[in-house]
């Protein structure tokens, strides 16, 4: 009898365990490694084609190969060597001090994410110059969910016209939300418009509450209440100011 037949797990093991050696030891590039162990996984019949290949139709599976072209990217043009080096200057002493610091990190560039978004509502009334640019944003992002979709295993789309209507409602009320948005950026008083911004979670969660018949429950009009607490805080914090 075949070892592989006494050992099923065995030919997918060493599969897995090659790759998984390729990738960590950078032998090869990363797009070769990936390549072969499809081949392996093919020619050897580990696994259905619709199993093998499953993950492309997964939206996880998207985000992470975004995150690695990003990932390539940073690394192509040196920053990560850069960043690499000047981190390692001083958190390699301790082993203890090294993971904190990337824990803590992580949380920097959440941070960071909120300052950018922060920042870019800030300039954007000065840099745009009376010019709003969402609506190429919403094109290209409309784009690119349109690529997505004929690229993965998605069901086919159904149009009635209950769907058509709830379609057109909800890109009107998205492209009205976002012209209002950047329309307030170029045009009104950014002080304001971020105090409102913190109703946006609350009324959005009493429009499906209204909408979907759903009961809301005392913890959420706790937390509405203070955000809308908070809200007015800021913004009489910055009128005073």
């Amino acid at each position: 009898m075949s070892l592989w037949l006494t050992y099923p797990l065995l030919l997918p093991s060493l599969i897995v365990g090659v790759t998984i050696v390729l990738w960590a030891t950078s032998l090869l590039p990363e797009f070769i490694t990936a390549l072969l162990f499809f081949t392996a996984a093919m020619t050897a019949r580990i696994a259905p084609p619709e199993v093998i290949f499953g993950g492309f139709a997964s939206s996880a599976f998207w985000l992470v190969f975004s995150g690695f072209v990003l990932g390539v990217a940073i690394r192509k043009t040196g920053l990560a060597d850069r960043a690499a080096r000047a981190l390692s200057a001083k958190l390699t002493d301790s082993w203890v001090l090294m993971v904190a610091s990337v824990v803590l990190l992580s949380y920097a560039l959440a941070f960071a994410g909120a300052f950018i978004w922060a920042a870019y509502c800030t300039v954007t009334s000065k840099f745009a110059k009376g010019q709003n640019g969402i609506t190429l944003f919403v094109l290209l992002t409309a784009l690119s969910l349109w690529v997505k979709y004929f690229l993965s295993d998605q069901p086919e789309m159904v149009f009635t016209l209950p769907v058509v209507v709830k379609l057109v409602m909800c890109g009107i009320a998205l492209g009205f939300g976002y012209a209002a948005w950047n329309i307030g950026i170029l045009h009104g008083n950014v002080t304001v418009l971020a105090a409102v911004s913190y109703f946006t979670p609350v009324l959005s969660a009493a429009l499906a509450a209204a909408v979907l018949s759903s009961p809301l429950s005392f913890s959420f009009w706790q937390g509405a209440l203070m955000v809308c607490g908070g809200s007015l805080l800021c913004w009489l914090a910055t009128r005073r100011g």
